[in-house]
């Protein structure tokens, strides 16, 4: 056997403690990416909540003018119609867009504002006149389903206006 020199070795030595501070590049990219995330989720909210808005009331405004088809084909009352569509009209335009665009509106700028709002052609025929003119008539000579119709197109592509959130 050989003998085993002994060489003088150090003990063990343990690497010093790990520092909180600074932390690490991903603790300070968390919080803006927090934020970020939180952003968009409430920014998809109200979309969304805006949306089932804007959804409810389609069907209630369609719901209505299938109430006042319903009770013109029962009575023939085309003035008792008109005046329930213009009704109808002005409270949906109420419900799309802030009441100091739409409240004071009459006439042909109500009509404009009406189709600038509108994705499809409306209120360019007869129903101009009807609803311009025929609810002052004592017996308003109008197609009152041309009407409902064109009323309908109105409320299923009506663009809602981002202010209508609060």
């Amino acid at each position: 056997m050989t003998d085993v020199q002994h060489l003088p070795l150090r003990d063990i030595h343990l690497p010093e403690a790990v520092s909180w501070w600074p932390p690490g590049l991903g603790w300070w990219l968390l919080p803006p990416l927090l934020g970020a995330l939180l952003w968009v989720v409430w920014r998809l909210g109200r979309y969304w909540r805006l949306r089932r808005r804007a959804g409810a009331l389609r069907r209630a405004a369609l719901w209505e003018l299938d109430a006042v088809e319903a009770d013109y084909r029962a009575s023939g009352d085309a003035r008792l119609a008109l005046a329930a569509i213009s009704v109808l009209l002005k409270r949906f335009a109420l419900s799309i867009a802030p009441r100091s665009q739409v409240a004071a509106l009459t006439g042909q700028r109500w009509l404009q504002w009406l189709r600038q709002r509108c994705d499809a052609p409306v209120f360019a025929g007869p129903a101009t006149t009807a609803l311009l003119e025929q609810p002052y008539q004592p017996d308003p000579q109008l197609d009152v389903t041309v009407l409902l119709a064109e009323c309908r197109a109105l409320v299923v592509s009506a663009r809602a206006e981002a202010a209508d959130a609060t």
